[in-house]
């Protein structure tokens, strides 16, 4: 039977932040002060498995959907599966089968990767939205400098860099950035060759998603109703205003399906395993 239990959202949180700091136990509390919201991502999980290490770590372990991601981590996807990294909130970093990226910076003016091996793809929207770059082998960067939908593919000596929509660009270290506009693609190995691409008309990238009433009256990002409409629902309350509840079974409590890992330098943090169990532990009261 299905009941109804209460995690709180709040309105003031949730709007000030794409992505809000993790939730951790009181033993590996430290002073948050100058902790900007994009300092960490998400992992998501749509396909299969993958496995992450830290930057404070040489050990590899296998992960599950809403682990907190932050710089210096590395993640392997295996062959089969897919994952994303959602950074500010609304922007993904898709990573394919047989792939592995390093995430170098999530600063609050500009997001870098490495592609170490693999594919992946960028969608990034203009909402929250900051320009990424992304190392490629023969350390060479490839830029995303607008809101738009970019692929990367490198087999270890040639990194393929297209641009459905947006503006990017490759940096040259014998001359100025050599620019690749919506429609084209740039191969970069021992030379950089701009083509055309046969392509769909382009797409709107990452349309934002109709509010539903009561979250448009929550106040809270599209990117968070679209997430947590299909699990719950958003209800008025006396005491706290607008509310999200999950629709779970009788007996659910709240931190009991997940994990407590340690994230440094946050400390021990809870990693959700509910599939809306996200934003409801990160973010709110």
């Amino acid at each position: 039977m299905k009941s109804k239990g209460w995690i709180f959202l709040g309105i003031f949180s949730i709007a000030l932040s794409g992505l809000a700091l993790p939730v951790r136990s009181a033993q590996g509390q430290q002073d948050e002060g100058g902790i900007p919201s994009s300092a960490f991502a998400r992992l998501k999980i749509e396909k299969g498995t993958a496995w992450i290490r830290s930057g404070d770590s040489g050990d590899w372990q296998e992960s599950v959907s809403n682990f907190p991601l932050v710089e210096q981590s590395r993640v392997s996807v295996p062959e089969g599966s897919e994952a994303k990294i959602q950074f500010r909130g609304s922007q993904f970093l898709v990573v394919r089968g047989g792939s592995e990226v390093d995430i170098q910076k999530l600063g609050e003016k500009e997001v870098s990767y490495r592609l170490r091996s693999g594919e992946a793809e960028l969608s990034l929207p203009e909402e929250n939205f900051a320009p990424v770059r992304m190392t490629v082998p023969g350390n060479r960067i490839v830029r995303a400098d607008a809101p738009g939908r970019y692929s990367l593919s490198t087999d270890g000596e040639t990194t393929r860099f297209a641009v459905s929509s947006g503006t990017g660009a490759v940096t040259d270290t014998k001359g100025p950035p050599i620019v690749v506009q919506a429609g084209e693609e740039a191969s970069v190995g021992g030379e950089i060759r701009i083509s055309r691409v046969d392509a769909a008309p382009p797409e709107t990238v990452s349309e934002e998603p109709a509010l539903s009433g009561p979250a448009r009256e929550a106040g809270v990002p599209p990117v968070v109703d679209e997430e947590l409409r299909s699990y719950g629902e958003w209800v008025s309350t006396p005491e706290y205003g607008y509310a999200w509840r999950p629709y779970v079974e009788d007996g659910w409590e709240p931190y009991y399906y997940g994990q407590w890992t340690w994230v440094s330098p946050y400390g021990w943090t809870w990693v959700g395993y509910e599939p809306w169990g996200w934003w409801p532990y990160h973010t709110g009261w």
